[in-house]
């Protein structure tokens, strides 16, 4: 690569509004995030999965490349679970005049869901973490999916989905949250 085509780009400079400068607040990281949630609720949800891809070289000679294309479902969790933690310090605003508690109490119980699934899938699986890593290490943790076999494999492809729609929840909830203390939502809807 030539130093003429390294570009570095001025952060202050406003990247998401043009050349113009931007104030970079709260809500705006927010919406921001909620944009690219937005984006990524758009594709069908699948499992991760490895594909291996031949390429040839300028020599003739072949080589084989091994690509991960992940799991949307884990990467639309990790990105809910990035915006209650982006949320998290308002909503542990007691004094709240509208919510007062009661999202982070619904949110809270959701992830006690998801964890009690993710213990009984553990539970259901003959897969452990000793069989893969040689040792113990925890019984709440999810192997890769490439770790499970047979029937395991189906176990968690229902815990995933399980996951998924869960966090769904919490999305909801936090979007009824930054519609009520925000009010951010559309309070006169067109009607076509």
């Amino acid at each position: 690569m030539a130093e003429e085509d390294i570009q570095f780009e001025d952060g202050s400079e406003g990247r998401f509004g043009g050349h113009k400068k931007e104030e970079l607040t709260f809500e705006l990281i927010v919406l921001r995030h909620l944009t690219k949630i937005t984006s990524m609720s758009c594709v069908e949800y699948r499992g991760g999965y490895w594909q291996q891809k031949t390429k040839m070289g300028k020599d003739g000679n072949s080589s084989t490349e091994k690509i991960y294309t992940p799991d949307t479902r884990e990467q639309i969790g990790n990105a809910i679970d990035m915006l209650y933690d982006l949320l998290l310090p308002i909503i542990e605003q007691k004094n709240l005049p509208k919510d007062k508690g009661k999202t982070k109490r619904n949110i809270d119980e959701i992830y006690g869901k998801i964890n009690l699934l993710r213990k009984k899938c553990i539970e259901k699986t003959e897969t452990k973490e000793e069989d893969i890593l040689g040792t113990e290490i925890e019984d709440t943790m999810i192997l890769p999916a490439e770790s499970y076999k047979g029937n395991d494999k189906q176990v968690l492809e229902l815990y995933k989905n399980m996951k998924l729609k869960l966090t769904r929840e919490i999305f909801q909830n936090l979007m009824r949250f930054v519609n009520t203390e925000w009010n951010w939502g559309v309070t006169n809807p067109l009607i076509i």
